[in-house]
């Protein structure tokens, strides 16, 4: 049975620029999961101290149809594909939703007892693509009306879950269980099997190279989570080869998934040591190395890399690698949540609170604290005028 809940917001002080809007999930009892979207004005340069006695107003919920696998180490973020539409892939379905009214376009529900087996939403603009982690089944949806177009199996493969795969304008990259990508073309052939040594955790299609990240390239180390050294390769589509390879002799690329921009490759590791490392894409050639960041989530300004290192928010430059800032997020507990960057601004939730910060003091000019029911906020994705 799914009950129907309403939340009420504080509003927090006087927002005197731009419109931001916020998306929140919120956990409840019985593991089911609570989409809200409420409205702000901007952020000030000066921290505010919330009123208790104003709110701010609900514009709409979304109930989940069904529980969630896990509501504490979600990898699916709700997925902004346009100005009105959202996709969530969280409870063993995906649901396109207007993000302007929180209305249902359509839902496609996955096999009994199968979960979504993408750690990140493809899509582009016509389809969805999944696969699913307890079969060899992997599908496309049609983006407008839900309808399945076309569903592949692959006989003997069971893929993978919590991976980041790759799409490039024409194919798919499916990460297998094991070492093995399947390139698939968006009309559902299978194009061929690629056999790595190591198993790929997230990666990036980039001129006719895939750029792959691995947890780990020693199984016996693996087992110990301080040892867990990563590798990150790239692999020559035309020639089915590697074309270079760099390794992490201080952590493996487990959590967070790298991030490519300007040719350059961005990569964070957890376990051990832990390094922040800037790639030449092309190359393979390191352009910088920060030893000792740990890095749980993170995200690209236009000048600066935010890095959440567990308990921290942490401003690196861009160019050379150099900490900029770091913020002391109150409370001081571990959080593996996202962050996010918008105009100026980095979002990040920690400690069950919302935290807004100046791009270039890592100053928090604005917090939303924890619901009137004690539950933390948790931001997603953000894209245009929507977190």
């Amino acid at each position: 049975m799914v009950n129907s809940i309403r939340v009420k917001l504080k509003k927090i002080g006087r927002f005197t620029t731009s419109l931001f809007n916020f998306y929140i999930m919120i956990k409840i009892p019985v593991l089911l999961v609570l989409i809200v979207l409420v409205s702000l004005g901007n952020c000030s340069q000066t921290p505010v101290i919330p009123d208790e006695e104003q709110h701010l107003e609900l514009l709409w919920e979304h109930q989940y149809a069904k529980e969630s696998a896990s509501i504490s180490t979600v990898a699916n973020s709700p997925t902004l594909i346009d100005e009105n539409g959202l996709l969530l892939a969280i409870d063993y379905g995906i649901t396109k939703i207007n993000s302007r009214t929180g209305r249902a376009e359509w839902r496609y529900d996955l096999p009994e007892g199968s979960r979504f087996g993408n750690r990140k939403v493809l899509f582009d603009n016509s389809a969805v693509y999944i696969k699913h982690n307890m079969n060899n089944s992997s599908n496309s949806i049609d983006l407008e009306t839900g309808e399945e177009n076309w569903r592949l199996n692959i006989e003997g493969e069971m893929f993978f879950d919590a991976i980041s795969d790759i799409m490039s304008n024409d194919h798919i990259f499916w990460g297998g269980k094991d070492t093995d990508i399947y390139q698939v073309s968006k009309t559902g052939k299978l194009i061929k099997q690629m056999s790595l040594n190591y198993r790929m955790r997230s990666g990036h299609y980039l001129n006719g190279d895939l750029i792959m990240a691995h947890s780990f390239r020693d199984r016996d180390r693996a087992q110990n989570a301080n040892q867990r050294f990563g590798k990150i390769v790239s692999y020559d589509l035309d020639a089915d080869t590697v074309k270079w390879e760099y390794d992490n002799e201080y952590g493996g690329y487990t959590y967070a998934p790298i991030l490519i921009e300007n040719g350059n490759i961005y990569a964070g590791s957890t376990a051990g040591v832990n390094e922040f490392t800037a790639i030449d894409a092309e190359t393979g050639e390191v352009l910088w190395r920060r030893l000792g960041q740990e890095s749980w989530a993170y995200t690209l300004g236009p000048d600066a890399i935010y890095i959440n290192d567990g308990t921290d928010l942490v401003a690196l430059d861009k160019s050379d690698g150099r900490r900029l800032w770091t913020t002391l997020i109150p409370g001081r507990g571990f959080a593996q949540s996202n962050v996010a960057y918008l105009d100026g601004f980095v979002y990040h939730s920690h400690s069950g609170s919302l935290h807004v910060m100046d791009e270039n003091t890592g100053e928090i000019v604005h917090r939303i604290p924890t619901s009137p029911d004690r539950q933390g906020y948790f931001i997603f994705n953000l894209r245009a005028n929507l977190v």
